[in-house]
């Protein structure tokens, strides 16, 4: 609580490997704030942006940049990680509401690209069913302001409902973006390294 996740992050992973080369960035990507984010330098872009207009547009640049995306749909109010799947982007059926916005916007933006996606076929009901939205009873959301002085992006004032998700779920789509990278990283490795003990 109260720390950001990009240096909570960091510290882990440096935990793990001391050696690694980190650079942190926390920084909201938004159409308004793309061009301080060179897509073309990464090797992989791992897209689990809520936002439909900030998703659509980082898919865009990161395909037009050619460097290999990942993304994320909608993990919100899903319980059962055995319903996660990978896809491509056209092909993400079944209960994943945030799969069929994307696939829209893209067609409607002309968008002939592809790229893999992670995502859950589990049914909901709809959020108006449900408890999560904040209008329907007193919101638990901590305030957060920055200890820069940057400004605060206030999320929750700005969406019309907020969609809870389960640790558990969103563990698991991390996990498989995880294993979408490595995957991708052994299949273009000719020769393993020799280990000596």
């Amino acid at each position: 609580m109260g720390r950001s996740k990009v240096d909570e992050l960091a510290e882990r992973l440096l935990t793990l490997n001391p050696r690694c080369r980190l650079t942190r960035i926390q920084k909201v990507y938004e159409p308004a704030t793309a061009a301080e984010f060179d897509l073309g330098s990464f090797d992989y872009v791992l897209d689990c942006i809520d936002s439909v207009s900030c998703k659509v547009d980082l898919i865009m640049r990161t395909v037009a940049a050619g460097t290999r995306l990942y993304s994320a749909m909608g993990a919100a109010g899903k319980l059962d990680p055995t319903g996660i799947r990978i896809a491509s982007i056209w092909e993400t059926t079944g209960g994943c509401h945030l799969a069929r916005l994307i696939r829209r916007r893209l067609r409607a933006e002309g968008f002939a690209g592809d790229f893999q996606a992670v995502y859950s076929s589990e049914a909901i009901p709809p959020v108006e069913q449900t408890n999560v939205a904040c209008g329907t009873h007193k919101c638990h959301c901590p305030q957060y302001i920055p200890a820069d002085g940057t400004e605060h992006k206030d999320w929750c004032a700005t969406k019309k409902v907020i969609n809870g998700s389960a640790v558990h779920i969103t563990a698991t789509f991390g996990m498989f973006l995880s294993g979408l990278v490595i995957q991708d990283v052994v299949s273009g490795v000719t020769e393993l390294p020799t280990l000596h003990s």
